[in-house]
């Protein structure tokens, strides 16, 4: 049996940003991932289908870490601005209200983890097990045990489940979640534009879901993410290019001309999940192993993130004082410092989710004035941007999130 200090399960963005902040820990880790991710050597010449729009605060992470300088080698998108509507409601932001030069960044998945893992190799400190499908996971009173299907047995002192949305570790742990589905698929496409996107964040409210177009390098080429009931976002999986661009203008309007491409196409439901604990003895859950959360504002991975910094702080914290890092108490410090920001942004995701679906008159009329007020109130927009550029949390944040020089707050 091989033992370990440490294990993660999942090599995801999330589950490699918390092994990349561990790996000078001086703690033996490991990392199980049956599908490991190989590294992007160039951008490949078609977008990644999945993006995230990141926060300065996982920003400021990535930097920490030393990714984003490949990451921006590779290939990323500031957004300066953001253009919400809906009928006769609008707001727009843009970072010069708060003195800033952009309000995050566009980046593909792939760019992210590719820099994640070129980390790790380069550090050398985290094991990468590739052969262990796990089944069962044992407790002992100083340890807890892994297996695989094959019977092959590991131990650790510490074991960290950021195996996504269908968690093992958390299913085998007997750890309860809550939740639902929103009986929605978001499409998601590589769209190329007439007009160039000027580096904005375009995202149109429709009665059955929202249509984000996320600008990436190229300025005439936006992510798309397309949010349908179920059954229409299958109809329109099976579209040809003509009628998905001819459907896609009609929802989404001429804010960036005429669509002209879109090329390949995926599609994935959308859920809410929120497990009811984040940690028992030994073991931890983050990323979407703890929470999933609608992509409405695109802040999934950012709060993952944050969980990844928030646990790698209170572990080594405690191994800077020279305690037991696998502690309940420094495990329980950790879900109280994230649980109940969490659930404030699940409950906004949904909350936003359900305001914009509704198509009661008054709801509608509501809504549209709100959007309109909020456009003039420039206190509140200028709070609004701090919020989603992540920079809010104060001492709050995780040190690895916090601003890397005084000047970098608005």
């Amino acid at each position: 049996m091989n033992d370990y200090e440490l294990i993660i399960v999942g090599g995801g963005m999330v589950g490699n940003a918390f092994a990349a902040a561990m790996a000078d820990s001086g703690l033996s880790l490991a990392m199980i991932e049956p599908r490991p991710f190989t590294p992007w050597q160039r951008p490949p010449a078609e977008y990644d289908l999945r993006v995230s729009a990141l926060t300065r605060a996982s920003e400021n992470l990535l930097r920490r870490l030393n990714c984003w300088d490949e990451i921006a080698q590779l290939r990323l998108c500031p957004y300066r601005a953001m253009s919400v509507w809906e009928r006769s409601g609008a707001i727009h932001f843009d970072a010069a209200e708060v003195g800033e030069p952009n309000l995050g960044h566009i980046v593909e998945n792939g760019a992210i983890q590719s820099a994640l893992v070129n980390r790790l190799r380069r550090q050398g400190q985290c094991e990468l097990i590739t052969d262990f499908n796990l089944t069962t996971l044992r407790r002992h009173p100083e340890s807890i045990e892994l297996r695989d299907d094959r019977g092959r047995a590991l131990q650790c002192d510490l074991l960290i489940g950021a195996d996504g949305a269908n968690s093992q570790v958390r299913q085998l742990a007997a750890m309860p979640s809550h939740g639902w589905s929103y009986d929605q698929q978001a499409v998601v496409a590589t769209i190329t534009t007439r007009d160039p996107h000027q580096q904005t964040a375009w995202q149109r409210f429709t009665p059955k879901g929202p249509i984000a177009m996320l600008p990436l390098a190229d300025p005439h080429r936006c992510s798309l993410v397309w949010s349908l009931p179920t059954e229409e976002a299958d109809t329109v999986m099976q579209l040809e290019e003509a009628p998905f661009l001819h459907q896609l203008q009609q929802q989404f309007g001429t804010a960036l001309g005429e669509l002209e491409a879109s090329g390949q196409r995926a599609s994935f439901a959308l859920q809410l999940k929120h497990s009811r604990q984040y940690t028992q003895e030994r073991l931890a859950l983050i990323g979407n192993a703890a929470h999933v959360i609608h992509p409405l504002a695109g802040q999934g991975l950012n709060i993952g993130l944050l969980d990844a910094a928030a646990l790698a702080e209170v572990i080594l914290n405690d191994i800077r004082q020279g305690r037991t890092p696998s502690r309940f108490k420094t495990l329980r410090r950790y879900e109280r410092w994230r649980k109940g920001d969490n659930l404030l942004m699940m409950g906004a995701m949904d909350g936003l989710k359900r305001l914009f679906s509704n198509s009661h008159p008054l709801i509608t009329t509501l809504r549209n004035r709100g959007l309109q007020l909020t456009d003039r109130l420039t206190p509140l927009k200028r709070q609004l941007i701090i919020n989603a550029m992540g920079l809010n949390g104060g001492e709050e944040l995780p040190p690895l999130c916090r601003p890397l020089w005084p000047t970098d707050s608005p």
